[in-house]
């Protein structure tokens, strides 16, 4: 497996660091060629003069972790050239480019989408019991932003969206309250529609600590979930609790392994046509 960096600011390092670590990193290439080379000598790597020399007979994939505005673009020219791409969250800014880029690969290469939080045990090792749930509460609250070419929706809520989408089906936004400071939106909650269940999410970049919650429950079980401890539970009609907790798991690290796995051989991971049904909710929100 040979996989290639595209844009190493501070998540795309995190590939960087995951890759070199399971020893698939083939290299990679920042538009800031003074950072692609102190990447590249941190990490004993390569750094690309161009893009133009990632090609289907160079790498296997390549991690898309430029700014979101520019993702549209750039995993386009990698699918028309036949690279498989992983494309960091938000796939892009909108959802029509993100049905663009899914119906170009369509048959044609895999793209997944960096959704991070499919891999954390507290989700994971608790898909089933919160498949039971009538109701579902997304809290997802931080002190700021890392990011400034997109707002809270994007940065943070889709992550929610992607879990509630891929857990309930296809969503029906009910109600929506968007907060915007200078344009762009940073606090936000919206209620989703699944027919027989329901998921309440809120997003906010304006709380005095970070906190990434799940609680869930219907006629059989309720599910709790601290996301960023990555530990859960579930306790059922009768009372029995099961539990999960995986503090020390690398979740970029098993995103990788499963990505390696669905390129190889078709696995399960969440992609491009996940992505199009995430973007649609996304639009609407902030519509």
């Amino acid at each position: 497996m040979k996989v290639a960096v595209v844009g190493v600011g501070r998540w795309g390092e995190n590939h960087v660091r995951v890759l070199s670590r399971l020893g698939w990193l083939s290299g990679i290439y920042d538009a800031d060629r003074n950072r692609a080379l102190a990447i590249a000598q941190k990490y004993g790597t390569f750094a690309y003069h161009s893009l133009d020399e990632l090609r289907p007979d160079s790498v296997d994939a390549v991690v898309v972790a430029t700014p979101a505005t520019t993702h549209y673009e750039v995993a386009r020219a990698f699918i028309e050239k036949g690279v498989n791409v992983l494309l960091e969250k938000p796939p892009s800014t909108n959802f029509e480019s993100v049905k663009k880029l899914y119906e170009l690969s369509k048959d044609k290469v895999k793209v997944g989408v960096g959704f991070i939080e499919r891999f954390n045990p507290a989700f994971a090792g608790l898909e089933e019991c919160y498949r039971r749930s009538s109701s579902a509460f997304f809290y997802r609250l931080a002190t700021g932003s890392n990011v400034n070419d997109v707002g809270v929706v994007l940065d943070l809520m889709i992550h929610d969206i992607n879990l509630a989408d891929h857990l309930f089906g296809t969503a029906r936004v009910l109600f929506k309250n968007v907060i915007r400071e200078n344009g762009r939106d940073v606090t936000a909650e919206a209620l989703l529609d699944y027919g027989s269940s329901r998921a309440y999410l809120i997003s906010s970049w304006k709380s005095t600590g970070r906190f990434r919650k799940i609680v869930a429950f219907g006629e059989t079980a309720l599910t709790e979930a601290d996301l960023a401890e990555k530990k859960g539970s579930c306790t059922e009609i009768d009372h029995s609790i099961r539990s999960v907790e995986g503090k020390d798991k690398d979740l970029l690290e098993a995103e990788h392994l499963q990505f390696e796995k669905f390129i190889s051989s078709g696995e399960p991971f969440p992609d491009i046509s996940e992505a199009v049904k995430d973007m649609a909710v996304v639009e609407e929100v902030l519509s």
